[in-house]
This record gives structure tokens, sequence and C-alpha cells, in this order.
């Protein structure tokens, strides 16, 4: 027998993380005066870089190279402080959604259907360990290799006169922004994630149980087997009202947040993908960097290929070590939502053939009518949109990096 899933603990992770960064307060994490004090500390320091970073772009503005290097993480900064405000706004709804996870309706699975639960959530917990560890390898390499190397700030940003005694100071804030960055952003897009994989799950429980529905005992009577069938089908039509409300509420939330990340990465990993050509091209570098941008693409492509269940497992070297883990970075944090919301698809689509495999033909009409009705109604797919202009699937996911790779083109022309 397997072990049963607690689904509302399932997000405890992204709880820790978001509380730690001043976003997110629920049950296991109260909302005192000593958060809302952390909180408000938390998002000056984030304005705070924001603001150095755009001032340091409109005095650089005429080097261009070190333009780019600020404006993908500038981009960033500025999704990540969108995406934390918006749920701040909606946490009462979102601490609602939360609730709702332990209710009933979505914990009268069987033994042998945890898992079902099981497999989902540990292919959430697959995407969120390659996510995470891809972000904080990017920490690593920001903070470190500065270190290493002199006095230098991994992200170029504006710095007053006079501070010149107080670089470690800086160094530390500068770490602290990023590390910010690097574990609030991940967590932000590992929320809807999390919650679509137990949606996914409890629509794998409702064909399975759909396709077993009219399942008859041969010791019942006629009337006795009709009426357990009915009974069955009430259940699954309860079961499917609340997950469409459940993916409802979800896409309420997450849709706008959602929209925002996909709007911005493509920029993002364009002006990611730019810093590669300062390189120059008769430099062991650049081979180092090409052997490296390799392996990122053949890691995203393996991960394509396996699908819908699981994520795959000088300065010019150090910007090099930058762009590959920030670019990894942005490519996992696009594929994962475009992912589950792909399953989404694929199970909601699975509703009809499940009332089709169950022994319909052997009922009365009364519970034909409602396998019928239930049917008409499967026909409307289940689907998450990011801001009611994107479905998410991963035929997105290869229309974000076209387009990406297309204004990277254009990009490329104006540098040259």
């Amino acid at each position: 027998m397997s072990k049963r899933i607690n689904q509302y603990d399932s997000l405890d992770f992204e709880r820790k993380v978001l509380y730690l960064t001043g976003v997110y307060c629920g049950r296991k994490f109260p909302n005192n005066a000593a958060f809302k004090i952390y909180r408000i500390v938390n998002t000056s320091t984030a304005f705070l870089f924001l603001f150095l970073m755009a001032a340091k772009m409109i005095v650089e503005r005429d080097n261009l190279e070190l333009v780019f290097d600020v404006l993908h993480t500038f981009i960033s900064q500025i999704t990540l402080i969108i995406k934390a405000i918006y749920l701040c706004k909606v946490l009462p709804k979102y601490n609602a959604l939360e609730e709702r996870l332990t209710e009933p309706i979505f914990n009268q699975q069987t033994p042998d259907q945890d898992a079902l639960i099981s497999e989902n959530i540990l292919g959430y917990k697959y995407a969120a360990f390659t996510l995470h560890g891809l972000a904080w390898v990017a920490l690593v390499l920001y903070t470190i290799c500065p270190i290493i190397e002199g006095p230098i700030l991994a992200i170029p940003f504006w710095l007053p006169s006079g501070l010149d005694n107080y670089k470690m100071f800086v160094k530390i804030y500068e770490v602290l922004c990023t590390w910010t960055l690097s574990s609030g952003d991940p967590a932000l897009d590992l929320l809807p994630v999390c919650l679509l994989s137990i949606g996914t799950a409890q629509l794998d429980i409702l064909n399975q149980n759909l396709t077993c529905s009219a399942d008859r005992d041969p010791d019942d009577s006629y009337e006795v087997q009709e009426k357990k069938i009915r009974v069955r089908l009430k259940n699954c039509v309860q079961h499917h009202l609340a997950i469409i409300k459940y993916l409802d509420d979800v896409q309420d939330i997450f849709s706008f947040g959602m929209f925002i990340q996909i709007f911005t990465s493509v920029v993002a990993i364009c002006m990611t993908g730019l810093q590669f050509i300062s390189i120059t091209p008769d430099s062991t570098v650049f081979f180092q960097v090409v052997t490296y941008f390799g392996c990122m693409l053949s890691q995203i492509y393996n991960v394509c290929w396996i699908g819908q269940k699981v994520i795959t497992k000088s300065d010019e070297i150090r910007d090099a070590c930058y762009m590959s883990a920030w670019e990894t970075c942005m490519l996992s944090q696009i594929y994962n939502v475009c992912w589950i919301g792909q399953k989404v698809i694929t199970k909601s689509d699975e509703i009809r053939d499940a009332c089709y495999m169950s022994a319909w033909e052997t009922c009365c009409s009364s519970n034909k009518k409602t396998i019928f009705i239930f049917m008409e109604r499967s026909k409307r797919v289940m689907m998450f949109r990011a801001g009611n202009f994107f479905t998410l699937s991963l035929a997105t996911f290869v229309l974000i990096i076209r387009n990406a790779y297309s204004y990277f083109a254009v990009l490329v022309r104006v540098y040259k």
C-alpha cells in the first residue's frame, strides 16, 4: 500500500521560501508585527536594488554592452516585484484555495489512488529541485566568482561616490538581493505548478472513477446496482465541478503573474543570449561557452523529449558562467509552467474517454443520460491561461523560444 501524501503540506517548502522573502503568510506562518516589519524592510531593499540598476543603465547609457549586462537582471527583478505584490494582494483568496486541499471532496481517493497523487506531486518536486538547483547555482556563481577575481560586482549597479571603503557591505547587500531574486522568483512560479499538479492528480482519480462508475456487483439486484451507479455518478459530478472550480481559482490567482513571467522571459532570454556574442570568437573562452551552451540546449531537448511526466534531471569566463546558469534557469522556469499546463489539458481531455470506457451500455436510461451530459460538459477542455492571452502548453513553450530567438536576431544586427 502506497503512503498517503498530505496535499496541503506539499507546498511547505515554497511557503517557507516566500515567508523568508516577506511575501507569504498563512496558517503555519502568522502575519504578526515582526513579519510586517520584515516585509517592509525586504520590499524597500528590493525597490532600492531596482532603482540602483536603473540608475546605472541611465548613467552608462552609451555603454551598450554594460546596459545589456544589467538589463536581464533588471527585468527579472521587476518581474519578481510585480508577482510578489500581486500575490500579496490576493493572499486571502490564495489561503482559502490552500484550505480547499483539505476538503473531503479532494481526499476521498482509495489507497490505490494515492499513488496517482504521489506520482504527480513527485513530478512537481523534481521540477522544484531542478529549478531551485539551477537558481542557486547561478547565485553561487554570482557570489563566488567576483570575490575570487577581485572587488567587483557581479551585477553592475550605481553607487554614490565615497563608498570605496565599504565594498564588503555593498557586496553583502548585492548577495542578499540576489538571494531574494534567485529564491523568491522560482518559488512564486512553483506555486501554480504544484497546485496544477494536484489538479491533474484529481483529474486522474476522476477519470478512474468514471471508468469504474458502471461496474456491477452480481450479488445485488438490478435496482440496487442502478442505485449504486447513480450514487457513483453523482459523486463524480460533484468531484468534476469541484475540480473545475479549483482550477478556475488557480487561474484567477496566478494568471496575471504567469502572463508577466512569459512576457518578460522572452526579453530576458533574448538579453542573456546577446551576452554570448560579446565574447570574441578567436578566444578559447568562446569554445568553452559554445560547449557549455550546447550542453544546456541538450538538457532542454531531453526535458522536452521526455514530455509531461518529469523534468530531467578572466571577466569573459565569469560572464560565460553567469549567462549559462541564468539562461538555463530561465528556460527551466518557463518549461515548468508550460509542462504542467499541457498536462492539465491532456488529463481534462481524457474525461470523455473515461466516460465511454465505462459500462454505460448496461445502465438504465436515467444513468445513461447522466453519463451523456457528463461527456458533453467535458468537451469544454480545462486549461490554464496566462492573462487571457496565452494557453500554457508545450506549444506555447516552443512559441516563446521561437519569439525569443527572433528578437535576439534583431538585437544582434543592432548590436553589430
